[in-house]
This record gives structure tokens, sequence and C-alpha cells, in this order.
């Protein structure tokens, strides 16, 4: 194979990654959406419970270790404010909401003082020519 078509082949492959990428985040957004609206209720006699339990496990296998024990925790923090009127909730400590907030890196003063050290020593690193893919500097 020339170069040309191997680059085309390649261009071709990239694209179709991109695509696949966004198929994936729509189909994780429309089992979690799923997930979201199932209720363990019952209609008819069939219950509810079944579907919900099969619909959570499909959305987990979208989701990495973070992102699953967050959801878990979330799930469980949601069911205990469940059938709480407002007003109780307003008055409770634990209350932070209808659903857990998400952690950052930056949410801890310790943790940006160690980002901003990271920046500093990159710096003062760049200054003496120890950066990515350069050599030191003669003088």
């Amino acid at each position: 194979m020339d170069t040309e078509s191997l680059r085309a082949l390649s261009e071709k492959l990239y694209v179709i990654q991109g695509d696949l990428k966004d198929a994936e985040a729509t189909t994780k957004d429309c089992i979690k959406h799923l997930k979201d609206t199932t209720t363990e209720t019952t209609y008819q006699g069939i219950t509810d419970a079944d579907t919900l339990a099969d619909v959570s496990h499909i959305y987990e296998t979208y989701l990495d270790s973070y992102e699953l024990l967050y959801e878990v925790k979330n799930d469980e923090y949601q069911s205990s404010i469940r059938g709480l009127s407002d007003s109780y909730l307003s008055l409770c400590p634990f209350y932070v909401g209808p659903s857990l907030p998400k952690t950052t890196f930056i949410d801890s003063k310790l943790e940006m003082t160690e980002l901003y050290g990271l920046f500093i020593i990159m710096g003062v690193a760049s200054m003496f020519g120890l950066g990515r893919g350069s050599t030191p500097k003669t003088i």
C-alpha cells in the first residue's frame, strides 16, 4: 500500500472512531434516562423492579470505577430522601440537594496548593529547557 491510501484509510478510521464515541455517549445518555425514569411500581401485576435492575446493570457497564461509585452513593442518597417533604429536608443537616454533588480536584485547599506547586515546578523546569521534547540549552 502506498502512503496516500494509508493516509486515507487512517482518516476514515479516525472518523469512524469519532462516530463510535458519539454513539456510545448517546447510548449512555439514553440508558441513564431510562434508569432515572423507571420506577419500582407495579402495573397490572407486572413489577418494574426487574426492568430497573436490568437497566441499572446495563448503565453501570458504561461507567468507570469513579463514576460507578458516585452513582451507587447517589442512588442510596436519593432513596433515603425519597418521600420526605421539602420543608423537612431543608431542616436536615445531611441534605445537600436532590442529588449528591460531584467532588473535583479543586475542592480542597491542599489540592489547590499542590496544583499551584506543580505549575511552579514546571515553569522553573521549562526555564532551564527541561520541557516536553526539548533538550537543555547550552550557554
